[in-house]
């Protein structure tokens, strides 16, 4: 039932980064993908309470040079504390009890759409995540350097005002070594709303743009990741097989008024979502 055994690199009392080492071979991958975990249920041992997880990246060593993810059997998970539906058993409360060594399962299947595949390699960067939607912008944006493409690259980290990033340390040493990334953490109870007034911002004035994230955000030459919270990315919400509802507030909105538009699998555009909640 089990086929990789896990490493626990980091925790906090809320959030813990893993290392999943599969027993078969691993897979090649794109930043922004998923893959699956489980352990065994309490109610039934033969069967296994499973979810899907995000793919993360710890991006660069202590050196600060690029991890590359080739060369590493292990792959990385960054997840929260959640309390457990009371009709569900829940996978998130047993990831936090799991010791260095332990064994567990790791779906052989990686997937998703929110990754770099459909961006121009000259389009600049910015990644809106919130707490441990984190882990996919991390690997979108090792992907973007270790690909050496020429725009710049923004991931702001969203999370409530008790909250910091576990990556903290990778953060300084990627921005130490890559002077074309920036990792900027928005911790306040009001991180969407601080967040919607620094695009706001952004938008009126270049130069604000360029403080703020590096550069400057347009249409066609800024392409948008906005991963986590449903209530931050703001995408309308289908109510039968062709209608939506549009969102009251949220991020998509705040974007398409200054001219960006969501792609989907269907049409390009300049924002890519993917909601966790």
């Amino acid at each position: 039932m089990y086929n990789a055994t896990a490493e626990l690199v980091r925790e906090a009392s809320n959030a813990r980064i893993i290392r999943v080492r599969p027993d078969w071979p691993k897979r090649r991958r794109l930043g922004g993908q998923y893959g699956s975990l489980g352990l065994a249920s309490a109610a039934d041992p033969a069967k296994l309470v499973k979810r899907a997880y995000s793919v993360s990246s710890p991006m660069v060593d202590a050196s600060g040079a690029l991890i590359d993810d080739d060369e590493v059997d292990w792959l990385e998970f960054y997840f929260n504390r959640v309390a457990g539906a009371p009709d569900r058993e829940g996978l998130t409360p047993k990831l936090f009890a799991l010791k260095s060594g332990d064994r567990i399962f790791c779906g052989e299947k990686i997937t998703g759409h929110c990754t770099l595949e459909r961006v121009p390699r000259e389009r600049d960067l910015l990644l809106v995540s919130t707490t441990t939607g984190e882990a996919a912008a991390n690997a979108i944006l090792a992907q973007h350097l270790a690909e050496g493409r020429p725009g710049m690259a923004c991931s702001l980290v969203l999370g409530d005002a008790a909250w910091e990033s576990l990556y903290r340390p990778e953060h300084a040493a990627l921005q130490k070594a890559f002077p074309r990334a920036r990792v900027v953490e928005v911790s306040a109870d009001d991180a969407v709303t601080r967040t919607e007034a620094m695009l706001k911002a952004a938008f009126a004035d270049a130069e604000t743009s360029r403080r703020s994230f590096g550069f400057a955000l347009a249409p066609t030459k800024t392409h948008f990741f906005l991963i986590g919270d449903p209530a931050m990315i703001g995408a309308p919400r289908k109510l039968g097989a062709w209608t939506y509802e549009d969102a009251a507030g949220g991020l998509l909105p705040v974007l398409a008024k200054a001219g960006f538009t969501p792609a989907t699998r269907f049409k390009e555009g300049d924002i890519d979502h993917e909601s966790y909640w």
